[in-house]
């Protein structure tokens, strides 16, 4: 054992594409200061006892054998990386919610081990919050910390419902509170089982495929994101955090050192676009940089300024046609808006409707376009 110690969150049923400053602030920030991949992908079923498994133990359902929410013998040679850790002479402890989360761990897994309720009170997780604390300031190595809330909540009201939103606002303050606990040095890595449409997730559509992952660590380069991540990254990339070998079993990666500052992934993705017409004059990398030389002349401020620069990143980020995305507006303000401010997602996100309606009612503007 090296000395390092990390903290594992899991908030069950977090959606990223609900994910922005406004909502869930601690989350964004531990992002900008550290790596993140919001286009994350869970396991088939993505349910929340398999996907546990996946998260902890870096194996497919098909490798640990547990497909649905109902505890069952795990197959398979992997160890989870609480066990791991564990059996490399750290201290480790788990805190959730939800009693069948409990046979994710083998017996040896924990030092400690606190199970608060049945799982169904969204209240539990200020217990959990409290608990997790107390063992974090405790100075244990590797604690993993569940927050159930967004999922319940979910279930009941709908993702995306009003409901839906202010539970993803109560988690990330659960999740302030804990990362206070665990100070500024400890590797921290806060992730999600699954996604969810409508008041479900069972059905494995996108939506409820998707996922995030956020790391902050010194050995993570700040500011930084990865392209793609599974939720079978998770284990190794803890273990990895503490100066550990990977279990030979597990068949995800870790994603440390395969980070890249997000600065460069945005100036490649524009940069992309020096390849594309779609049958104009310009080319658009050309045509993002006459729009924001536009902007900054018409006095915009910086938000505007970058929101013009970025505004048609979705055809490049999209599976365009000979004339584009059609839907490119949405498409690139949801892949930046877990990280950017409104100022600059909203007008990327309107932009075609602001020009529909200008077509709409304007016969001079019409005029001018190609």
């Amino acid at each position: 054992m090296n000395g390092d110690r990390a903290l594992l969150v899991s908030i069950d049923g977090v959606a990223p594409r609900f994910v922005t400053p406004a909502v869930m602030p601690n989350l964004v920030a531990l992002a900008r200061v550290g790596a993140s991949c919001f286009t994350a992908q869970t396991v088939t079923p993505s349910l929340t006892l398999p996907a546990h498994l996946s998260m902890l133990a870096g194996v497919d359902p098909a490798t640990h054998g547990v497909h649905s929410n109902t505890p069952a013998p795990v197959s398979g040679a992997q160890s989870t990386v609480l066990a791991l850790a564990r059996s490399s002479g750290c201290t480790t402890a788990a805190v959730h919610t939800w009693k069948p989360l409990d046979a994710v761990f083998e017996k040896d897994a924990t030092d400690q081990r606190v199970v608060i309720g049945d799982g169904y009170d969204p209240d539990d997780d200020d217990r959990v919050v409290r608990e997790a604390t107390a063992r974090l300031r405790g100075g244990v190595d590797l604690a993993f910390v569940y927050l159930g809330g967004p999922d319940l909540v979910g279930h009941a009201n709908g993702w995306g419902s009003a409901e839906y939103v202010a539970a993803l606002g109560s988690a990330d303050a659960r999740l302030g509170q804990v990362l206070a606990a665990a100070g500024p040095d400890r590797h921290v890595v806060v992730t999600t089982d699954h996604g969810g449409t409508g008041t479900d997730h069972a059905a494995g559509a996108p939506t409820d495929l998707e996922t995030f992952v956020v790391a902050r660590s010194s050995r993570l380069i700040p500011g930084s994101g990865w392209a793609a991540a599974s939720i079978l990254d998770i284990a190794p990339t803890v273990a990895d955090l503490l100066g550990l070998a990977a279990d030979a079993a597990w068949e995800g990666r870790s994603l440390v050192g395969s980070e890249e500052p997000l600065v460069d992934v945005v100036i490649a993705l524009l940069e992309a676009g020096a390849e594309v017409t779609y049958g104009e004059r310009v080319t658009m990398l050309e045509h993002a940089l006459q729009t924001a030389a536009v902007a900054l002349a018409e006095g915009g401020d910086d938000d505007l300024v970058l929101a013009a620069l970025l505004h048609d990143l979705g055809h490049v980020l999209g599976d365009a046609g000979a004339w584009g995305l059609p839907t490119h507006a949405e498409v690139g303000a949801r892949a930046l808006q877990p990280l950017l401010a409104p100022a600059v997602v909203e007008p990327i996100r309107l932009h075609v409707d602001a020009k529909r309606w200008l077509v709409a009612t304007d016969e001079t503007y019409e005029a001018q376009l190609s």
